[in-house]
């Protein structure tokens, strides 16, 4: 039995789950794998190999993992949702790879394993509490990783917690303020001082309009060989491959995944 799984998972070591298997996702049948590889010594091995599902994992739940309820400072004066609905509800936030939710560990295992090792310049747009950006500081411990967010609150409050867990050591993190809603062209022209973003991941307000609105803003600053991440959003894939038919769009349900063909 052991030498069977271990066969079955070297071939499928980043296997993601197909959405076209209706009302399956991967978070309702890998915790039963990871349960029986951390059995066999699998997933730890693993765990210790940057890039990898196993490692993501782990190093989310290092720098905190799951988080409710966090504080709704502010929204953009253009965004339409309920600011006092928003701030009764809180957020929630590190939770992207553990299978048990959102399960995109291996949708990130996949496609940053060609920036490993290089020097990126990575965005992230939407940090809450700074846990993902933990994340991408150590795996592209020589890249510059960058946190945009319209509130900073939240990140602040919990910078100090992170460097106690071991982040941010590689030094190489900066956040700025950053409304989706708006046109921010200029903006990240100043902040990103002629570098152009191979790695960029949209974690922030999830509409329809936010994704488009920071998509228009961002594509100018886009490297020619790039990954663009948006999370939490199930269908505005079709008016982001309607938008940008040049680009190669991906839907696996709520995460969508743009590269250039």
């Amino acid at each position: 039995m052991k030498t069977l799984l271990k066969k079955i998972m070297e071939k499928y070591r980043n296997v993601m789950y197909l959405p076209v298997i209706k009302k399956l996702k991967g978070g309702q049948i890998m915790p039963i794998f990871i349960f029986l590889f951390s059995k066999i010594g699998i997933l730890s091995r693993w765990a210790k190999e940057a890039g990898t599902s196993a490692w993501l994992v782990k190093t989310e739940e290092k720098y905190g993992g799951l988080v409710t309820g966090a504080y709704v400072n502010k929204l953009s004066p253009n965004d339409t949702r309920e600011f006092e609905v928003l701030r009764r509800k809180g957020m929630r936030g590190g939770d992207r790879m553990n299978p048990l939710y959102h399960n995109y560990a291996p949708i990130y295992s996949k496609y940053l394993k060609q920036f490993l090792d290089k020097k990126v310049a990575l965005l992230e747009v939407g940090i809450l509490r700074g846990t993902g950006l933990a994340i991408w500081s150590d795996l592209f411990g020589g890249g510059r990783v960058i946190g945009a967010d319209i509130d900073l609150f939240n990140y602040e409050e919990n910078i100090k917690n992170l460097r106690e867990l071991g982040a941010f050591s590689n030094k190489n993190i900066e956040v700025h303020l950053f409304d989706q809603f708006e046109n921010n062209i200029k903006l990240l022209e100043n902040i990103l001082k002629g570098d152009k973003l191979d790695i960029v991941i949209d974690d922030g307000a999830h509409t329809d309009e936010s994704i488009l609105k920071t998509l228009d803003s961002i594509c100018p600053h886009l490297n020619k060989n790039f990954v663009y991440f948006i999370e939490d959003n199930s269908t505005v894939w079709k008016k982001v491959a309607k938008k940008f038919p040049k680009w190669k769009v991906i839907n696996y349900h709520e995460m969508t995944v743009c590269t250039h063909h």
